[in-house]
């Protein structure tokens, strides 16, 4: 006799209704709860004054990807799927004049509706139809998925491929059904295997945590294979065809697309083999002359491996990140934080609630791969956090969009209790039903839209004082920028960003495009050839002051300025007691350096001249320099490095030029 329990047991709460009418409901439900998504976010998108410094990241390689430099676009990140598609989306924003970050926060909108079918499909199937309903309301109005997913970064369309590939996973194996009344196979779905491993795929050439949807499509295959053994040959072959799409994809897209590129790109691996080398190093140890026993060494190979460049504007931040070097809490605490953060109080309430509530039902079989996918996010990101020291609370949110349906089943129960109390038949005896349901909906509308204005409003008074003091210095720079420029019209500047100091120039961009000034703005992370600004001789140049690079102004200050470049002093400081953004405005100033041909006539205004006296900041020289000719030898910035060390310890209200044996 067989073991396998009955489906109200192991199966949805409620099987998919054939009715048309219901059928009918439940699609105009779902869509009004897409639409309710895609309000709250189009809201949050028309307030955001700036992007979020990894958007300033992925729009720098998206320019490079329309530009040809394939090279440069999967440098410091591999082949992302993402980049791709920012790549299309600021052409036709461009093209459009709507605007390349418009068109990007407006994608961000719209995947954030479209996710909320396929959601709703696994969940109804998995669930019953009262916990999809609720599921995707919590994911239309949570605040974390609403503030993260407005954002033009990969996250918002990383979670419409996780929903693709469940919902097309559960789909392909059904891993609740019983086998047929008379023991025959059932129909084999082939066409939902293939997309799911296509939107696997596209997954892991997202995120790297897309690695581990595969996981829940075996895991899902394997449930259906215990539950109908003469399944099993049609069960292998469609989880054999899934797992080969990842390879044949990758083929296609390096023979195709990619055919002008340097190298072949196999995914996103490299996070996984550190994780590897990490826990191996924690699990057997290493020898101690052995190379990597050696901490030297071993810095160097971290800070050089590109998988940890991937947020390489965000690394340099420390608004961007929780580092627990810099805040001297124990991993647990700094762990904690950000879970917190990512999950939001309420709802992580909710879900241990729900837990505890509903642990039996949690641990049916087709529900485990869910949790291993879960915590594996978790155990990934505290092995990130032990060995970097650093977190983001962006990697929860996986685990939290597979905790939708712990609320959503607590949510569901709370409107069949309520419903209980509704009187199902009138003083006549006549049945009441038609009442009670629209009860149940004013009930279920007034509180998805009590959460939404709620959410909404956390939304709005999000403080991003870092990103907002970023705003305020790039308005700075473009007001100084267009007013040097005042006489000359038909001028279109030329501003470059090196290193850490791209995102502020590519935020000033937006900036120039509004004052329409149709400018040149140029974007370097590993830092550009003196020789090749000395001869391009732009407006403004951007350096980081002292980032631990070896294009910092601290080591390459004299060498700039024997090329013919001069510092732009900042504005005078604010007297008085700061506020948060202005600490960290200032902050901003001081880290980084503006740097303008000596002939220029920025910073030399009456104006500007008041304020370089106020900031305390040098005099410019009385007569520019002759700029150097491209056709000269270059070896005369080098010769005259040493000669301008006194205006170099002026720039940086320092003692002195570095030696250059610090540059090694």
């Amino acid at each position: 006799m067989s073991t396998v329990p009955p489906p109200s047991k192991v199966g949805s709460t409620a099987a998919p209704s054939t009715d048309p009418g219901s059928r009918s409901r439940l699609w105009w439900a779902t869509s009004a709860v897409a639409l309710v998504a895609v309000a709250t976010r189009g809201a949050l998108a028309w307030q955001l004054d700036a992007v979020c410094r990894d958007a300033h990241f992925y729009e720098m390689l998206a320019d490079r990807m329309r530009a040809g430099d394939l090279d440069g676009a999967f440098h410091k990140i591999e082949l992302n799927l993402y980049v791709a598609v920012l790549a299309l989306l600021r052409a036709a924003g461009e093209a459009t004049g709507f605007g390349g970050t418009n068109a990007a926060l407006a994608w961000g909108v719209l995947v954030a509706g479209l996710t909320v079918f396929p959601l709703f499909d696994w969940w109804k199937r998995q669930f019953g139809v009262g916990v999809a309903v609720a599921g995707i309301a919590t994911f239309a109005v949570h605040p974390a998925f609403t503030e993260t997913g407005v954002e033009p970064i990969r996250d918002g369309t990383f979670w419409l491929l996780v929903a693709c590939t469940f919902a097309a996973c559960h789909r392909a194996a059904e891993p609740q059904l019983n086998p047929p009344a008379g023991g025959g196979p059932t129909p084999p779905r082939w066409r939902w295997f293939l997309l799911a491993g296509l939107a696997a795929t596209a997954a892991t050439l997202t995120r790297t945590e897309g690695w581990l949807l595969f996981a829940v499509l075996l895991g899902w295959t394997a449930v259906a294979a215990w539950r109908r053994p003469a399944d099993r040959p049609r069960l292998l072959g469609g989880a054999t065809a899934a797992v080969a799409t990842v390879p044949a994809t990758l083929l296609a897209v390096n023979l195709t697309l990619l055919h002008g590129h340097s190298r072949w790109e196999w995914g996103r691996l490299a996070v996984l083999r550190h994780m590897f080398r990490w826990t191996r190093r924690k699990l057997i140890g290493t020898l101690a002359n052995s190379p990597a026993a050696d901490p030297a060494a071993h810095a160097d190979a971290v800070a050089q491996a590109p998988v940890f460049q991937d947020a390489a504007v965000a690394a340099t931040d420390p608004h961007a990140l929780t580092s627990a070097a810099e805040a001297g809490d124990p991993l647990w605490l700094v762990y904690a934080e950000g879970l917190l953060g990512a999950y939001k109080p309420v709802f992580l309430l909710l879900c241990g609630v729900g837990l505890l509530w509903y642990w039996r039902r949690m641990l049916r079989p087709d529900a485990l791969p869910c949790w291993c996918v879960s915590l594996g996010v978790m155990a990934a990101v505290y092995q990130r956090l032990a060995q970097h020291g650093e977190i983001n609370g962006r990697y929860f949110l996986l685990p939290a969009l597979l905790s939708l349906p712990v609320v959503g089943l607590l949510l569901n129960d709370a409107v069949r209790w309520a419903w209980a109390f509704l009187p199902s038949r009138d003083r006549a005896g006549a049945v009441r039903s038609p009442v009670r349901r629209w009860w149940r909906t004013a009930f279920v509308g007034t509180a998805l839209s009590v959460l939404a204005v709620l959410h909404v409003v956390d939304g709005q008074q999000a403080d991003h004082p870092g990103r907002d003091a970023e705003l305020h210095v790039a308005a700075v720079l473009g007001d100084r920028l267009e007013e040097s420029l005042a006489n000359e019209p038909a001028a279109a500047p030329r501003v470059w960003g090196v290193g850490a100091a791209a995102r502020l120039v590519k935020e000033m961009e937006r900036g120039l495009e509004d004052r329409g000034l149709d400018g040149e703005v140029r974007t370097a992370f590993d830092g550009v050839p003196i020789e090749e600004a000395a001869a391009a001789r732009p407006d403004l140049i951007v350096l980081p002051r002292n980032s631990g690079r070896s294009f910092d102004f601290a080591l390459t200050g004299p060498e700039w300025l024997a090329a013919g470049f001069r510092v732009l002093p900042p504005p005078p400081v604010h007297k008085g007691r700061l506020n948060e953004r202005e600490i960290a405005e200032r902050n901003i100033w001081n880290g980084l350096v503006v740097l303008v041909p000596e002939d220029a006539g920025l910073g030399r205004t009456p104006a500007a001249a008041t304020a370089a006296d106020a900031a305390g900041a040098p005099p410019g020289p009385s007569a520019p320099a002759t700029p150097q000719s491209p056709t000269e030898p270059q070896t005369g910035i080098r010769a005259a490095a040493s000669s301008r060390a006194a205006r170099y310890a002026g720039a940086l209200d320092g003692s002195g030029p570095p030696e250059f044996s610090a540059r090694r």
